[in-house]
């Protein structure tokens, strides 16, 4: 379960509510998993959550120049690439391929998992965490126009279930080792009335983005009070609300 103390670490982090909310529970999750290296980290972005979980990544690869200059920079990256997540080589040389909520952002995802499957070695795992299509029921409204709005805002393109996650996985070579549920449908739909006031605006610049880059710069004993209150308020909804009806998965996939 979540503590305050992650939420603190994650407000720390991405300064908007929403955003270190759903991040508190996926490192709790993957704090349960043990990432063989050398690890190949799909979707670095900046780096600023795999600092956390992983410490050091061996190499992350992501398809904005921007998030991998930073990543670069960040000292958590061994390398880190400009790369095309359907496009990983053939050579079997890595001990975990890391993908936090990303998967389900990518089309052709099937040649990704094809992928995945060659770049690890015999033993080797996929860890993953994905939003599953669990949670559409339980977000601020249940219209179906609202359903599309959100998963075209949030660039959902695969939001499955966990038994097709497992026909996926099965189909590329993928031994599902484990799944995990996390975010109950009551924490997703506080999560989403909190998101639906950050991502206003357009997809570049809106509320969420502009509390990432200003938040930071306001003063330590500032942010510090900011993150008290939103501790406070939040805290009790870290609370275990049955996850065996999570909305989201940690999936774990071993290659034989």
């Amino acid at each position: 379960m979540p503590t305050a103390e992650h939420l603190n670490c994650m407000l720390d982090v991405y300064g908007f509510p929403s955003q270190a909310f759903w991040r508190s529970f996926e490192v709790d999750v993957l704090s349960t998993v043990k990432l063989e290296r050398p690890i190949l980290e799909l979707g670095c972005s900046d780096g600023a959550f795999s600092r956390i979980v992983c410490r050091t990544v061996e190499l992350g690869i992501d398809i904005n120049p921007r998030a991998v200059g930073t990543a670069r920079k960040s000292g958590v990256y061994i390398d880190a690439r400009l790369q095309d997540a359907r496009e990983l080589g053939n050579r079997p040389e890595f001990g975990s391929v890391f993908a936090n909520s990303v998967l389900e952002h990518i089309p052709d995802l099937q040649s990704v998992l094809a992928g995945c499957y060659r770049v690890l070695r015999p033993g080797g795992r996929l860890v993953a965490t994905v939003p599953l299509v669990d949670m559409n029921p339980h977000l601020l409204f249940s219209s179906q126009r609202w359903i599309r709005y959100r998963q075209g805002r949030l660039s959902h393109v695969n939001l499955w279930t966990i038994e097709q996650w497992r026909e996926a996985l099965d189909k590329v070579g993928f031994d599902i080792e484990r799944t995990q549920r996390y975010l109950s449908p009551g924490q997703i739909r506080l999560w989403d009335t909190m998101d639906s006031i950050a991502v206003v605006g357009s997809r570049r610049i809106n509320v969420g983005s502009i509390a990432h880059k200003v938040v930071p710069l306001l003063p330590a004993l500032l942010r510090k009070r900011i993150n008290a209150w939103y501790c406070n308020a939040l805290g009790h909804r870290l609370q275990n609300e049955g996850s065996e009806n999570g909305c989201c998965a940690l999936i774990i996939a071993v290659k034989h």
